[in-house]
């Protein structure tokens, strides 16, 4: 009697043991969730950061637009060239901006989506920690 009692209570010490380490280890993934997490929201602004850049290059890139169609009419002989330089100009703006933006658009969004997922998963895991 005595022999099966010490070895439930050594049999529960070990379950406790592992809880614990459970515990810890959760609570570990935890705080690595977090850190990712604010890394993700860190990236998602040094992208808009860069979304803004962007935006402002293509702004010059129109504006050059402009300066060439001004100069088209003091060579004649160019206007074609500097005419066909302009389009395409506007083109690589057009076609950067909307590039830049569909790809910030995505990135942002699916960061948005992951950092979600990211903080339910460690309210999953306070909640789990908890209940254990």
């Amino acid at each position: 009697m005595l022999k099966r009692e010490l070895i439930r209570l050594l049999e529960e010490d070990a379950e406790f043991r592992d809880i614990a380490r459970a515990k810890l280890g959760i609570a570990e993934l935890a705080q690595t969730l977090q850190r990712l997490a604010q890394a993700l929201e860190n990236l998602a602004a040094e992208i808009r950061e860069q979304n803004v850049s962007t935006r402002a290059l293509a702004e010059a890139c129109r504006s050059s637009s402009s300066d060439i169609a001004a100069l088209k009419s003091l060579a004649e002989r160019e206007v074609e060239a500097i005419g066909a330089l302009a389009r395409t100009v506007e083109q690589i703006a057009e076609r950067l901006e909307k590039r830049q933006t569909e790809s910030t658009d995505a990135l942002s969004a699916r960061i948005v989506e992951v950092a979600e997922a990211v903080r339910k998963l460690d309210e999953t895991l306070r909640k789990l920690v908890a209940a254990i």
